[in-house]
């Protein structure tokens, strides 16, 4: 391997050292054969719509986040949902780092559970997969949903 090559390498471990790594559910419920996805609205300018997720603390492993950040999010409890086994992620910067969000697929295993947000977020919204994507204003989110909502059509044959 040459200098050059060994620079590079080296600038592309680091960048992934760098990297913020974060977790969640794209949490969902079925009401009379629709699906509808729980949406947080930030209490934080400007105000955007996601899926509950958060930062990893140290020596957590991104499930347990998933598991930890939605519950102090939404209220929700990890015996409340009932988690897909296969993971999609999305990456973007975010103040010059780069962000690497893990999310699972979370089906609610009471449709009327209530939810409960904290201090970080002012809102809460069941939302069909139209409405979802119009209320998400990152495009790689949106791509995410459209992913999540293939796989759960396919698995409810819609």
């Amino acid at each position: 391997m040459n200098q050059k090559q060994k620079a590079l390498n080296s600038k592309q471990n680091a960048m992934i050292v760098d990297e913020i790594k974060a977790a969640g559910f794209i949490v969902y419920r079925i009401i009379q054969e629709n699906i509808q996805y729980l949406l947080l609205q930030s209490s934080k300018n400007p105000h955007h719509w996601t899926p509950p997720k958060g930062h990893l603390e140290p020596n957590e492993t991104e499930l347990q986040a998933a598991y930890r950040e939605t519950f102090e999010e939404s209220s929700l409890k990890s015996d409340q949902l009932r988690v897909h086994d296969d993971p999609m992620s999305i990456r973007y910067q975010v103040n010059g780092k780069n962000k690497l969000v893990t999310y699972w697929l979370a089906e609610m295993s009471d449709p009327e559970a209530v939810i409960v947000t904290s201090c970080e977020h002012q809102d809460f919204r069941w939302a069909s997969f139209d409405e979802a994507k119009k209320l998400m204003q990152f495009e790689n989110l949106i791509t995410l949903l459209n992913e999540a909502h293939q796989i759960l059509a396919k698995r409810l044959n819609k």
